[in-house]
Parts: structure tokens; sequence; C-alpha cells
């Protein structure tokens, strides 16, 4: 009765008689030398593990894109991504590098309870809308001295506010907004910027909607807003000693 080798005796036979040039030749063990062997020896283990190798390089350099989760309420939200569990805090985002292809976000309030859920292909960095919040880009221009600048300014009103003059793109209510800014949420405006050949360039900056209110004058940071009574009070008591002091003076 023929007893069958093991892969293991093969491998070894096949090791130990390795010839070149007729001589025998026991070199190093090395990746290349191993997959040599186990070609000769099983060709469709070797066809598997290539195809698996080739299916590991493929995931390792698929491309990656930086999308963040927003969350512009007061209230912690609770985020899953693909079945990965996070929490963002009021007021806070969440960066995430998600590799391309097809991926799933759920939101729940404190308490649990789903009010967001939104599957997409993600191609491109940008922002996860789980409130369907109002966002917007605001374009400006850099220009070197005595240069005229080149945007199509316009007035707008948003949210029954209106704004004088201004270069906005208006966001409203989409789950998923692709990335077209130069900075981000929480980044701030270049102060300056080198020119070579240009007298001017457009830049663009992301913006929820509740920081463009504030700058503008229509709202209070969430900051000044949570003040209590008595805090408001005494700033207003000091405010008045002020006035008091320069009516004297």
């Amino acid at each position: 009765m023929r007893t069958r080798k093991s892969l293991k005796s093969k491998l070894l036979s096949y090791y130990l008689n390795f010839k070149i040039d007729n001589q025998r030749y026991c070199p190093p063990i090395s990746l290349y030398l191993y997959l040599e062997m186990l070609r000769s020896v099983n060709p469709i283990l070797f066809r598997c593990i290539l195809l698996f190798g080739l299916f590991v390089i493929l995931q390792c350099n698929s491309p990656t894109y930086l999308i963040i989760i927003d969350n512009p309420k007061e209230a912690d939200i609770k985020l899953r991504v693909d079945n990965q569990d996070f929490t963002i805090y009021g007021l806070d985002l969440l960066t995430l590098r998600l590799t391309q292809g097809e991926h799933r976000f759920q939101a729940f309030t404190a308490s649990d309870s789903l009010f967001f859920e939104f599957a997409a292909y993600v191609k491109t960095d940008g922002i996860v809308n789980p409130h369907l919040a109002t966002y917007v880009q605001w374009y400006d221009a850099y220009t070197v001295e005595a240069a005229t600048t080149f945007q199509n300014n316009l007035d707008m009103t948003i949210d029954e506010k209106r704004y004088n003059n201004v270069d906005f793109e208006v966001y409203e209510a989409q789950p998923f907004i692709t990335r077209t800014w130069d900075y981000s949420l929480f980044d701030p405006w270049e102060k300056a910027l080198e020119f070579y050949t240009k007298t001017n360039t457009i830049r663009s900056k992301i913006y929820r909607l509740q920081t463009i209110e504030e700058l503008w004058g229509y709202s209070m940071p969430f900051e000044e807003i949570s003040l209590d009574l008595k805090s408001i009070e005494g700033e207003l008591n000091k405010i008045s000693q002020k006035l008091k002091e320069l009516e004297k003076d």
C-alpha cells in the first residue's frame, strides 16, 4: 500500500534535492524559493496564495478619503459607521479616513433612538450631515495691492436673514456634502498667500450656518447664550458701572 507524502515532506524533499548546474545545492530558505518549491509541488495551492497576496496588495493600495461627521447641535450623539461605534460630543465633529467603497452611517440620540441612516459610495472627501443641517461655503479673494477682484458677489437671503455683497454657496439638508472647499469647518483662513504670476485668487471655507449668523451678528455664540440669568445681570451691572464712571469723567 502506497502512503501519500504530506506537503511538508514534498517541500523538504524538493529543498534537499535542489540543484544548480546538476550540483546539489541547499540555499537559504527565502520567500521566492519557497514559492518556487510550492509551485512545483502544488500548483493549485500556489495559485491560491498568489491570488490572496494580490488581494491584500490591492486592499492596502486602495485610496482613502477624509470624511467629517459633524454634530452642530449641543446634544451628544452616537454614531455607527460600518458596525463600528463612536460618540460625537455636542458642537464637535468626528474625522475618519475611509477606503473607497460603500459605507453605512447611522446616528442615534443619547437614548439610542435612530434619527439618521445613510449609505454612500465614498470616492471623495466630504462631510456627513446627520442632522441635515445647513452649511455655507464662503468664497473670498486674496489679492495683491491695487488689484481688482473678479468675484461676482450677490445679495442673498438664508433662513430669512439677509447677507449683502457675498459669494456664498448654500447646502441645505444634504446627507453628504462633497468637498470643494480649501478650509474645513475648524480650519482658519490663511492670513496671506504667496503669488508668483497671479494678482489674485479665490479660496473658500465651509461654515455651519450658525457660525455665519454669529459672524454677521444675527445670533450670539453658544457660550454666551448658555450664561445663566445671574451671570447676565452681573455683566450688565459691570457695563452700567463703567458707563457711570465715563459720565463722571
